[in-house]
């Protein structure tokens, strides 16, 4: 979309922006335009009118003219067109043309005396000889007119062009036409000697060769307000003028002028396009390029007119090589990597939270903002996402950053609309529990203990409002530290897959004959799952296994292991113990509220292990995590109304990678050829997990 607007704009002579605001602009020769120094509170006049540098002296042939290419290419307007330009957008307005002075015609060549007729004729006069015409001088470009060289940190156009304002490339040989012509000489002009680079043509390059000569012979040399950039014909005129130069003119990101200054709409400040973005400017806030992803944000939110306002800065390069941003009069827009589309944050309580927690700087709490700012549906609050949470803030309660598990189950709530309603902390250390915290909520809290343990508590708004889908579904995280059953291989580690060679081939046989005994073991004990799992190890595909929920509530009856000397706990036995805990602290809450609660218990990953075969050959030791929801009314002992819903979550690593001698008999050696079939490259260890049903249970405790 940016290319065919700088399309147009060229074509047609247009001084629209390539970042047009909503709003029409005015033209830019009928108001002043931005001044020389920032800020300024008054512009200066408009420039001084133009010489035609199609004008022909009358005692020379007419030379002949170009005709103007077609509206629909990429250039700007000839000098010298034969046939009049398309009509522009009746939304981008052309600037009017100031008045063009034609050069004075030669002196007619001096004739005889023929009154006197008392003297001989004269002789003819001989012809005088031809004289070539003085050679004409213009003062150089001063110093402090130059651009200067680009920084070292340019803006990096993305590679999606819907972000991208980049049409054009930089010229870094960039330089001020040398003597340039006032007036059209054929042959003689610079375009004559250099190739004009696109999407100019050689009418641009005149033109602009001739306003540069104007331009330089002012009497006011070093004070004049523009200037030209050949092969653009465009003058750009005091403050962003000034900017330009120092961003490295034609050399800098921004490569060549599409407009002359340009007044914004309500006459706030000025715009100047260029072919890969536009320079604002205004009084209060000096002037500043706006391109690629910033540009595009900045767009969606209505430019200068919108709520983000002017820009105040260029784009400020982070520390981590990574992100930038760039302020504004009202809130700034960060860009977290090239491809990003940028997200807008408001100047406030949001923002000065996010800043009091560490911004974007590497290993902070959030991170950088992937969306923009938003107002929430009650009208009063408003929230924002970054890479690792949320802030919400409301009038009332301030604003307040929502991170990790807590944010889970916050948002399968139903966020401030839910039952727990708006943050009223942040996530605050429990005073005597390290490396435990605590949030508080309008209606409730979310406990975190040190070992990943969760304890939500909500006061019932409506005391028959009953369960939700998610309460029980909850759990740590897998391999979440700490995990004794599988903290030593968790993640899934396939590192040394594949790093025993076997040059013949004999050892890889001789291992799936084994395998394929194994196999067939499992068969006959009628161990299904267990030979299900195993030849998913021998299929190398590494990918996650679930297990079914019919599975699992049968070995979750499990009240005991065969493990003899082992302090691991079956599963039943931990289901219970929890069970247990979050009945009585539900109760505890609902006496000391005063109303009804619920409560979402989950315990740490803790290790497991049955007695039944298909059991302990699918999984020997593995991890256990139970949830249980409890509803609890108040009332006196043994007199709580009381519902309860618990759900148990299972998970291990399937790897034959523990130390030996821990099977015994026979089964060691088919646990030393599974180990010896994924260094041969012959099976991988992948991730087993599943839930078992939701079970309840209702009635008075």
């Amino acid at each position: 979309m940016l290319a065919g607007t700088t399309a147009l704009l060229v074509a047609t002579g247009s001084t629209t922006a390539l970042a047009q605001p909503a709003t029409p602009a005015a033209p830019a020769t009928t108001t002043p335009s931005a001044p020389a120094s920032v800020p300024d509170p008054a512009p200066a006049d408009t420039p001084e009118a133009a010489a035609d540098p199609c004008a022909v002296p009358t005692t020379t042939p007419a030379p002949t003219t170009t005709t103007a290419p077609p509206t629909t290419t990429t250039t700007p307007g000839s000098p010298c067109e034969t046939t009049p330009p398309a009509a522009p957008d009746p939304a981008t307005p052309t600037p009017t043309p100031a008045a063009e002075a034609l050069p004075a015609q030669a002196p007619d060549t001096p004739r005889p005396d023929t009154s006197r007729t008392d003297a001989a004729p004269a002789p003819a006069p001989a012809p005088a000889p031809a004289q070539a015409p003085p050679a004409e001088t213009v003062p150089p470009l001063p110093a402090e007119l130059r651009p200067a060289p680009p920084a070292a940190d340019q803006p990096v156009p993305p590679d999606d062009p819907a972000l991208s304002s980049k049409t054009a490339e930089p010229d870094p040989d960039w330089h001020p036409t040398e003597n340039p012509k006032s007036t059209l000489v054929p042959g003689q002009m610079r375009s004559d000697r250099e190739e004009v680079p696109a999407p100019f043509t050689k009418e641009d390059a005149d033109k602009a060769e001739i306003a540069e000569a104007r331009l330089r012979s002012s009497r006011s040399l070093t004070a004049s307000r523009c200037q030209v950039y050949w092969p653009s014909w465009f003058e750009v005129c005091g403050a962003i003028r000034d900017k330009y130069n120092a961003l490295g003119g034609p050399a800098s990101f921004l490569s060549y002028p599409t407009s002359g200054n340009i007044i914004n709409p309500g006459g706030t400040g000025e715009r100047v396009t260029f072919l890969n973005g536009p320079i604002y400017w205004s009084a209060a806030t000096g002037a500043h390029p706006v391109v690629n992803s910033f540009l595009n944000r900045w767009g969606i939110h209505g430019y200068e007119a919108g709520w983000l306002g002017y820009p105040t800065t260029d784009e400020i390069v982070h520390a981590d090589a990574v992100g930038r941003h760039q302020e504004f009069q009202n809130g700034a827009i960060y860009v977290a990597f090239q491809n990003a589309v940028g997200s807008a944050i408001r100047n406030g309580p949001l923002r000065d939270k996010w800043n009091s927690v560490g911004a974007e700087t590497p290993g902070s709490l959030l991170g950088y903002p992937i969306q923009d700012q938003i107002p929430l549906p009650d009208g009063q609050g408003q929230m924002d996402r970054f890479e690792r949470g949320v802030i919400y803030w409301h009038p009332t309660h301030g604003a307040h950053p929502v991170t990790g598990r807590i944010l889970s189950l916050w948002s399968l709530a139903g966020y401030e609309q839910g039952e727990y309603g708006y943050p009223t902390s942040d996530n605050d250390i429990v005073v005597g529990e390290p490396g435990s915290t605590i949030q508080l909520y309008q209606r409730g809290s979310i406990y975190l203990g040190s070992n990943h343990a969760l304890r939500a508590i909500s006061e019932l708004q409506d005391p028959s409002q009953g369960f939700k889908s998610y309460d029980t579904g909850i759990h740590p995280n897998y391999c979440e530290f700490p995990d004794p059953a599988n903290s030593p291989t968790c993640p899934v580690d396939n590192s040394q897959f594949g790093t025993v060679s076997d040059p013949t081939g004999a050892a890889a046989q001789e291992n799936l004959q084994v395998a394929s005994a194994t196999s067939a073991y499992f068969t006959e004990v009628g161990a299904p799952t267990a030979k299900a799992m195993f030849d998913h190890y021998y299929g190398a595909t590494g990918t996650d296994y679930a297990l079914g929920t019919s599975v699992l509530d049968s070995w979750f009856v499990d009240d005991h292991h065969n493990y003899p000397n082992d302090a691991t706990g079956s599963p039943s036995v931990i289901a219970d113990s929890q069970k247990a805990l979050g009945v009585a602290g539900a109760i505890t809450e609902a006496d000391n509220r005063g109303q009804a609660v619920k409560v979402i218990y989950d315990s740490p990953w803790m290790p497991a292990a049955g007695y039944q075969q298909d059991h302990v050959q699918s999984l020997g030791h593995y991890s256990v995590s139970p949830t249980i929801a409890v509803i609890a009314h108040p009332g006196g002992p043994g007199n709580h109304q009381i519902q309860w819903r618990q759900e148990v979550h299972m998970y291990d690593v399937y790897d034959f990678a523990k130390p030996t001698g821990e099977y015994g008999n026979m089964a060691q050696a088919a646990v030393e050829n599974a180990r010896q079939g994924y260094l041969l490259g012959l099976a991988r260890n992948f991730l087993v997990y599943g839930s078992g049903s939701v079970q309840t249970w209702s009635g008075v405790a």
